[in-house]
């Protein structure tokens, strides 16, 4: 009421210092990991849908107030999911999806593509009718280590997720796979309740007791989310400053972990003794240089200046690095010199993909980062399963802990693993990571839409084929197709 007769502020000027806010919460979150900033965030903006302070938006001349609202919408829909407040996200894919139709009609806007959502991909169904949402965080201390020591132990600290699929749907800066890498490399949190819509308040007394009364024991024994940047088409020169300070800052028996999903940018040799930079890279940003006409016919000869080769890495192999890039050019990244004897390994996604899986990334996202983020989902997709009852979920998801198991035995008795997967599969993150990538070269390998090698992802240093193809795992994948009825997908082991 202050705001809004005292200072004589409109109701949507309103709405947007609580947006700004909510937003500045958000980012918070994005950089520190904590689920309290993202609870705050949330906070705020369900207080602008209660209050109403955008609902006559369409009203007004310009539409740069309804773009205002759609945003809102947009960064709140994010924070549900993040959150998995699935009762408030449908509603508020239905409003804005009614905002979306309105503002198109009311200032005669051609296109609307840019809000566009994505299907949903997979349905866990309950016998009752509704709906669940698959946690894909890690739970701590649940997946199984091999024995042994390897050196200094590492953890996983600090992480830089790098987004330019320019056919992949976007959502409030956020590509699909950058969305679901964000929730790859964080714990569940205890806080969050997705059971309701409802924040438990910050004022209530009895919580706060059993804050205090804990908070000795949870500081020593609650493992920390490492650090995050989530950049989307960055340039060259700024994805370097991120690095640059990013492994200034890395603190000692440390691991960065650097994601990227962009388009592959293709080799250009400049001479037939290049030698180095000539196997092409990742392009970090598609936007467009100023060039004239005469370097428009030397672009044949001319590098993409915000291509990033695996050489420009090499400075940072100093210290301990995790690599993943989502490229249909990650073959470029598949021979790193070892400069610095730090351990260094790097996960690339398949070279090719099959025509009925490619179709659907740009709305769905890349498989390969599906496989790191839910095998479970990424296994139904590349099956054809739509919608999966809970109790078979349930069934599947036993299996796959088995799978688990199975892989840090497999480890354990594999003396030919490179001294860079034993040395970062320590860290909790980094195994899990390792753990999924063999568990979807192997189900790859069974399955009949991926016939060709070129289909399979890659990794430095190479992974033993006693790993990715061991016969006890592909038991398990193979109960895996039986339960979920969908053998006919997969070869049989004979």
């Amino acid at each position: 009421q202050i705001l809004d007769k005292k200072l004589d502020l409109k109701r949507w000027q309103i709405g947007e210092i609580a947006s700004k806010i909510g937003q500045l919460y958000y980012h918070y979150y994005l950089r520190t990991s904590d689920v309290t900033y993202l609870m705050e965030s949330y906070s705020f903006y369900r207080a602008i849908s209660s209050r109403a302070y955008y609902n006559k938006a369409a009203k007004e001349e310009k539409p740069d107030i309804m773009i205002k609202k759609l945003r809102y919408y947009a960064r709140f829909i994010v924070v549900c999911l993040l959150l998995q407040k699935t009762d408030t996200l449908s509603d508020l894919v239905k409003e804005l999806t009614h905002c979306v139709d309105e503002y198109v009609e009311h200032y005669e806007i051609k296109e609307d593509g840019e809000w566009q959502i994505a299907d949903n991909l997979l349905q866990i169904s309950k016998d009752d009718g509704t709906t669940l949402v698959a946690e894909n965080r890690l739970k701590p201390q649940t997946i199984p280590i091999t024995g042994g020591s390897f050196g200094t132990k590492l953890k996983l600290t600090d992480v830089i997720i790098v987004g330019n699929c320019s056919k992949q749907v976007k959502f409030s800066e956020l590509t699909i796979d950058m969305y679901r890498m964000l929730q790859v490399v964080e714990y569940v949190s205890s806080k969050v309740d997705t059971t309701t819509s409802e924040i438990v308040p910050k004022n209530d007394t009895e919580f706060e007791e059993k804050e205090t009364e804990t908070a000795e024991d949870s500081k020593s024994t609650k493992p920390k989310n490492p650090h995050k940047y989530l950049i989307y088409r960055p340039t060259f020169f700024q994805l370097y400053a991120f690095l640059s300070s990013t492994f200034k800052e890395l603190p000692a028996n440390s691991v960065a972990l650097i994601y990227i999903s962009a388009d592959g940018s293709p080799k250009v040799n400049l001479s037939e003794h290049d030698g180095y930079y000539d196997t092409g890279g990742v392009s970090t940003s598609n936007k467009n240089l100023s060039v004239n006409s005469t370097s428009k016919k030397r672009s044949s000869q001319v590098r993409n200046i915000n291509c990033l080769h695996p050489e420009d890495l090499i400075p940072f192999s100093r210290k301990p690095m995790f690599i993943i890039i989502e490229s249909d050019n990650g073959l470029a990244f598949s021979n790193f010199p070892q400069l610095f004897g730090q351990p260094l390994v790097c996960l690339m996604s398949p070279s090719t993909v099959p025509t009925t899986i490619l179709e659907k990334s740009h709305l769905r996202g890349n498989f390969f980062t599906m496989f790191l983020h839910c095998p479970l989902m990424a296994f139904c997709h590349i099956c054809e399963i739509s919608e999966i009852q809970h109790v078979l979920w349930e069934k599947c998801q036993t299996l796959l802990n088995e799978a688990w198991q199975v892989i840090a035995t497999n480890i354990a008795n594999c003396p030919t693993l490179g001294f860079p997967f034993r040395q970062l599969i320590q860290d909790e993150f980094l195994r899990l990571l390792i753990y999924r990538y063999i568990f979807c070269y192997c189900t790859l390998s069974l399955h009949k839409l991926f016939k060709n090698t070129n289909y399979y992802p890659m990794c430095f240093p190479k992974m033993p084929t006693k790993l990715t193809e061991a016969a006890n795992l592909k038991s398990i994948i193979l109960q895996l197709a039986k339960i979920a009825n969908v053998g006919h997908f997969i070869y049989q082991e004979t």
